[in-house]
């Protein structure tokens, strides 16, 4: 039988999982090579976790919980059906989002995120491969949408398009992704950044025009 503060450290893992950035951001650098899973697989694979971890939650016993494990308990039942419940929408399939979504997201972000090790360091260009792998995969998602006649407001759809132009004529040295946070002692950030301005021109630019 589960412990409701085992599954709670289970379930915070899971979160991690699904918004690395957001992990990233709170330090949290175990995910700090990973970006978003909008696949429709990953989609599919993390409604039907967030529903295992509700029933799971629910499956304890309350009289076995102290006022404080029920609320744990509730909260997280509560939180888990709610991400599978808003997962099972497929609102990547329609959501192109000119407020929110990536394009216009990532190069605020990115500059945020803390590099306190060689180690982050190095995941920051796995990092950039999945934001590569993330346009790629929300081409796909918005293919299936029109598919099934799910698509977004001609207004985001066509400010998306703009944000995107906007980037893919920026300059590749002056590329929003480069504008990492402070490097610690033991890392060449020349040599980093140029790594990572390869990632740019290898493989988000492509996805990027593959999504727009």
């Amino acid at each position: 039988m589960d412990s409701i503060s085992g599954l709670a450290d289970e379930y915070q893992q899971f979160r991690y999982r699904q918004n690395p950035m957001w992990a990233h951001m709170s330090g949290e650098y175990s995910v700090a090579g990973s970006y978003t899973d909008v696949s429709a697989a990953g989609e599919e694979a993390a409604v039907a976790e967030a529903r295992e971890f509700a029933a799971r939650a629910e499956a304890i016993a309350e009289d076995d919980l102290d006022e404080q494990e029920r609320l744990s308990q509730a909260m997280l039942v509560w939180d888990a059906t709610s991400t599978a419940e808003l997962g099972a929408l497929r609102s990547a399939e329609y959501g192109a989002n000119p407020i929110f979504g990536a394009q216009a997201s990532l190069g605020m972000y990115l500059p945020k995120l803390s590099i306190p090790t060689p180690e982050v360091a190095d995941a920051m260009v796995d990092k950039l491969r999945g934001v590569a792998t993330y346009f790629c995969d929300l081409a796909d998602r918005h293919r299936d949408g029109v598919a099934a006649g799910r698509t977004p407001a001609a207004f985001a759809a066509a400010d998306t398009i703009q944000q995107l132009d906007e980037w893919l004529t920026t300059p590749l040295a002056e590329d929003r992704l480069l504008r990492i946070g402070a490097t610690p002692d033991g890392v060449d950030r020349g040599a980093l950044v140029a790594n990572l301005q390869k990632v740019v021109e290898d493989d988000v630019r492509p996805a990027l025009a593959t999504y727009r």
